[in-house]
Formats: C-alpha cells, sequence, structure tokens
C-alpha cells in the first residue's frame, strides 16, 4: 500500500473544521421523493472484484483488502477528486473535505458520512456478507444527495463485487459561471468518477493480493492526530509529500515558492486581484457576444473578420478566470 499523505496546512484544517458546523443541503426525512419523477437521479455501478472460497470474507482476502480501500477512501481517483479528513475519528463520525479537480480549476465541498453498514443479508435467496458506508452532500456542495459504497462477498459462491449507489440532483449554485459549467458537465464526471473508482478499486484489490501472495510487508503509515489524512494516498509518479514548495491543498504538484512569489509580485506592481482577473473574464463572455451579434450585421466581406475577433476575445476569459481563481486560493493561504 502507498503511504498515507499527511496535510497540515492551516487552510485545510479551518476548512475542514468548519464543515462540522454546517448542515445537510437537502432535506432527508423526505426519502420516499428520492425518485425520478421528483428530479433525483438514481445511479448504480458494479464491479467485480477477486473471489474467493464460498463461505466467510477469508483473512487478507479480496473482501477485506476491498473493506479496507474503502475505509480509507483509497479507490477514489485522485486525478479527479481527494479527501482530507482527520484521522483520530471513527468513519462513522467522519467530515471530509472533497477537492474536485477539472480542467485545472479546484472546487472545494463538505460531505458527511451518514452511516456504516456491516451485516448479513439476502439478496435474491442468497445469503451476502456487506459491509459498506455513505456520505451526505453538505451546504455549499455543488450537488445534493448521497452516495453509498458496499463490497459484497456472496457466501454460496465466494463471488465478491464492489458496488456503488448514487442519489443527487444538482445544488442552488449562486456563481453564474459554475452553475452553467456544472450543468454542462457535471453529470459526466459523476459518472466519470463512479467508472475510475471501480476500475480503481479492482487495481488496487487485485494488487494488494499479489503483495500478500509475494508476502510483502507494507510500510508503517504514520497517523499523527495533529495532522490531515489526504486520501487517496497515491497522486502519482514523482510527488514527493516530504516537499512543502511542491504541494498543493490537496496534495498535488505545485510551483516552486520562488515561481510563485515572482508571479505574486507581478500582479501586486500591477494593482491586479484576483475579483478583477474575474471581473474581466467575465467581460470578455460579454464581448465576446457583442462581437459575435456583431459579425450577423456586417457586410459578408467584413463578417469572417468579426467572427475571428470574437473567437480571440472569447479565449481571454478561462485564462483570466484561471489566473484569478489560482491567486484568490493563494492569498486566501496566506492568511
Amino acid at each position: 500500500m502507498v503511504d498515507e499523505r499527511l496535510l497540515a496546512y492551516p487552510s485545510a484544517r479551518k476548512a475542514l473544521n468548519e464543515l462540522h458546523r454546517k448542515r445537510l443541503n437537502f432535506d432527508l426525512g423526505a426519502r420516499d421523493r428520492f425518485t425520478a419523477e421528483h428530479g433525483w437521479r438514481i445511479d448504480d455501478y458494479r464491479q467485480p472484484l477477486p473471489a474467493e472460497q464460498p463461505g466467510p470474507p477469508v483473512a487478507g482476502g479480496s473482501w477485506q483488502a476491498a473493506r479496507r480501500l474503502m475505509r480509507d477512501y483509497e479507490f477514489a481517483d485522485p486525478k479527479i477528486v481527494r479527501a482530507i479528513y482527520h484521522p483520530d475519528r471513527p468513519l462513522e463520525e467522519r467530515d471530509m473535505l472533497l477537492e474536485g479537480r477539472f480542467s485545472g480549476l479546484r472546487f472545494h465541498f463538505g460531505v458527511r458520512v451518514g452511516g456504516v453498514v456491516d451485516e448479513t443479508r439476502v439478496i435474491e435467496g442468497r445469503d451476502v456478507r456487506a459491509w459498506g458506508w455513505n456520505y451526505r452532500t453538505l451546504q455549499g456542495h455543488l450537488e445534493m444527495g448521497q452516495m453509498d459504497y458496499e463490497v459484497l462477498k456472496w457466501l454460496d459462491s465466494g463471488a465478491v463485487e464492489f458496488r456503488i449507489h448514487v442519489v443527487s440532483r444538482p445544488a442552488q449554485i449562486r456563481n453564474p459561471l459554475i452553475r452553467l459549467g456544472f450543468r454542462l458537465f457535471g453529470r459526466s464526471m459523476q459518472a466519470k468518477f463512479a467508472r475510475h473508482a471501480c476500475m480503481r478499486m479492482e487495481r488496487l484489490t487485485t494488487a494488494e493480493l499479489a503483495r500478500q501472495a509475494a508476502r510483502q510487508t507494507p510500510e508503517p503509515v504514520p497517523r499523527a492526530s495533529h495532522n490531515l489524512i489526504v486520501a487517496p494516498a497515491s497522486a502519482g509518479k514523482g510527488l514527493r509529500a516530504s516537499d512543502p514548495s511542491q504541494r498543493s491543498f490537496g496534495g498535488y504538484r505545485l510551483e516552486s515558492k520562488e515561481k510563485y512569489l515572482m508571479f505574486r509580485n507581478v500582479f501586486r506592481a500591477a494593482w491586479l486581484r484576483s475579483e478583477y482577473l474575474q471581473v474581466a473574464s467575465l467581460a470578455s463572455i460579454l464581448s465576446c457576444v457583442g462581437f459575435w451579434i456583431r459579425a450577423k450585421t456586417v457586410d459578408q466581406s467584413e463578417r469572417e473578420h468579426a467572427e475571428n475577433r470574437a473567437l480571440f476575445v472569447g479565449l481571454w476569459a478561462p485564462t483570466l478566470w484561471l489566473l484569478g481563481n489560482w491567486l484568490a486560493k493563494r492569498t486566501h493561504r496566506e492568511g
């Protein structure tokens, strides 16, 4: 197993602690209305895992390996989402700060574990050993709903399966650009997260079984209560958790401190703030629309030039917004 990464940034701790005061962003008492007829999306994903011998879960087998990976949130694709949580709190009391990544942007939102399942149930007349947990969205999340994760073992055959059950719908998003982006890409990113989680769970479970077969002993994982755990632990090749200058809020590689200071000084010398850059991004979008409308009113000989101008101005928007978002996060981190 890859070492878990610990994070001790004050901004991460503050954001995580603030989740305790937040409520769910949906009415849990209205579960009977969590149907497609009432605007909710219901999705199920299944991933077969290496089978075991029939009977109860085997010590060190596929079911137990998947259970540990689920508990530590290792099945999530770190290129899509990572979670930050306190290591000294039990799973059933866990608040998690998620960091979603999309096209260079990062979105932070909170979830709360709603319960842990550890039981033997009957599915289609067959006894099944089940373990799992779920989390529910908190205020500020881009979605409303609940995600359930379970690992199941059919006792009569030894088949093992990882399942994800999702009940969700878009939340109320104030920022118009984020709202538009979520409507365009939110659904596909949610499905991508679930598919990658299934594939990653199968891959990590198989690797864990191979490691045990080779009798390789994993290195001890430090769990200091004064730090925060970032999961999944694996963020990709070439990332060093021990180098603070190469760490970001979610554990990904970031520019060196010297390079950041150079850009920050340039922005300050030009009297540029994150709000100015984001407003300029919105203005470029409006300008693009204006140029595009004007292109429809000019002669055919000038239309191509006007349309090219509209496209050129439209390309400014993502650049200015990314710069503003990056500067806002770094300024906030400096306190």
